[in-house]
């Protein structure tokens, strides 16, 4: 069918067109980029690492860490990769204290002045 290969053809996208040199120049608002963690050392570095690229292009203006109370050295690493690491239970301390994942999330948006946020698992 001639019409669906026309729809597809002009619905479609190519990766190039998502360049991020490309994405960086349209981009019109702040991004913060929240990874709330508890215990992970083993997998943060290599997260922070692949989103240093986002960093470095201008696509994310920011990496925040929002920790646990992680006794296995999470937030060190976190650090050594030049994220911010805020602790959750210093985040609104006026409510608290923090009462799982969801919890750290929504107190980490007092804690960033991102226009758009995004949260990443920072555990797989």
């Amino acid at each position: 069918d001639l019409r669906l290969d026309e729809w597809s053809r002009r619905r479609g996208y190519s990766a190039a067109q998502f360049a991020p040199d490309a994405l960086a120049r349209g981009k019109s608002a702040t991004v913060s980029v929240v990874l709330p963690c508890r215990e992970v050392a083993g997998t943060i570095g290599p997260i922070l690492d692949a989103l240093a690229p986002l960093e470095e292009a201008g696509l994310s203006d920011e990496l925040l860490v929002v920790d646990a109370g992680s006794r296995d050295g999470t937030a060190a690493v976190a650090r050594d990769r030049g994220a911010r690491v805020a602790q959750e239970d210093e985040l609104l301390p006026e409510m608290g204290r923090c009462r799982g994942k969801g919890d750290a999330m929504w107190r980490a948006l007092s804690a960033t002045p991102g226009d758009v946020v995004g949260f990443l698992a920072a555990d797989t």
